[in-house]
């Protein structure tokens, strides 16, 4: 069997494919590994809000704990308002979330400057980034028998690889590639989500004169939670982000609206 171009090639270079990256070259500082990412810059997408056992991968695995402190939203739990027939405003919705902070760090991130941060550091541990790279043709053939042809700035180039990991997100090169990606018909839900700027604190001075029995009823950063509007077929989530910019998104089942 003729010797790999490298012992893993990874499709995909934001967090998932870039933190593997790391991991790998942390356990196997003499593995060849190529990381293939498609953009020249990453962009917004859906995964701003961490989990608590999320947070825990970033801090306790991939060791991003001083950084997400200092350039991410320490995020304050989840917060749901459920709507009533006789509500007028914010402050007759029903509400449950934590009325002291949380005590489990968790995080509103903004994606492209962590993508962009771990991308960096999957490269000083010695992974190999081409980037803007698109994979052209892929053809699956075993161990150290797989071949890929990356399409570049300054050409194609093929290379062989032991393993293939596709991290690619959305794209889904090698489910698309094999005609495995299907749509789950069971659960028929359809969503959009967007950005907006100048977005009122609901912690605000204002919010406080407006809604004071609202205000009373809980001590912690109401903003700085993952706000979900819920109601009958439908939910929105509202997530701030680090340097002052909020998520906002809507998913809605098709079978009623």
């Amino acid at each position: 069997m003729m010797e790999a171009d490298f012992d893993v090639v990874i499709i995909g270079g934001a967090l998932a494919g870039a933190g593997m990256g790391m991991l790998l070259k942390r356990e196997l500082p003499e593995a060849r590994i190529l990381i293939v990412e498609r953009s020249d810059a990453f962009s917004f997408k859906v995964g701003e809000s961490t989990s608590e056992v999320g947070s825990a991968f970033l801090i306790r695995v991939l060791r991003l704990g001083s950084w997400l402190s200092r350039e991410q939203i320490a995020k304050n739990g989840l917060r749901f308002w459920f709507n009533r027939p006789e509500n007028t405003c914010a402050g007759r919705c029903a509400e449950l979330g934590p009325k002291l902070q949380v005590r489990l760090p968790a995080y509103q991130l903004d994606r492209s400057k962590l993508d962009t941060h771990v991308l960096g550091l999957a490269a000083g541990d010695g992974c190999e980034v081409v980037r803007p790279g698109v994979v052209r043709d892929l053809q699956l053939e075993g161990l150290g028998r797989n071949r890929l042809t990356v399409s570049t700035a300054s050409g194609n180039r093929t290379v062989t690889a032991k393993w293939v990991i596709d991290a690619s997100g959305r794209a889904a090169v090698i489910a698309r590639q094999r005609g495995t990606l299907e749509n789950l018909e069971a659960h028929p839900t359809s969503s959009m989500w967007c950005r907006f700027r100048n977005v009122g604190d609901l912690d605000s001075h204002e919010m406080a004169g407006l809604h004071p029995e609202m205000s009373k009823r809980v001590w912690s950063q109401r903003s700085t939670a993952t706000n979900h509007l819920t109601g009958d077929g439908w939910w929105a989530w509202i997530i701030p982000l680090q340097g002052g910019e909020v998520s906002a998104g809507l998913t809605w089942d098709r079978r009623i609206f």
